[in-house]
């Protein structure tokens, strides 16, 4: 299953019906806006922790945004595995530390 595809079954199958209209636009909104530009045409299983955390790392200027998109991230693989689409060890964002302080921004 390609990444894009992957996010187009999560939002219909799990995040439309399990959250609020706003939340499920903004799940579709951040995953959109960087997931599918980087991983969209990939295969899902191939998506490495390492990409995720320098996808993540570049969102810098942007904390709450970056740690906001892990956790979308880890819940759509978490959903994947749990249909039978890849496999539970395929979970790229497992490894990948969400990093604040006190206000939220990112640590260095």
């Amino acid at each position: 299953m390609r990444g894009a595809s992957l996010v187009d079954r999560f939002i219909a199958e799990h995040v439309k019906p399990k959250r609020k209209a706003r939340t499920a636009a903004d799940y579709e909104a951040v995953l959109k806006k960087y997931f599918v530009p980087r991983f969209g045409k990939r295969t899902a299983p191939t998506v490495s922790s390492a990409e995720i955390a320098r996808l993540h790392l570049s969102m810098e200027e942007h904390p709450y945004q970056a740690n906001h998109l892990l956790a979308i991230v880890a819940s759509m693989y978490g959903f994947a595995a749990r249909r039978g689409a890849i496999r539970r060890s395929n979970q790229p964002v497992g490894v990948v530390t969400r990093r604040f302080d006190g206000s939220r921004g990112l640590l260095e």
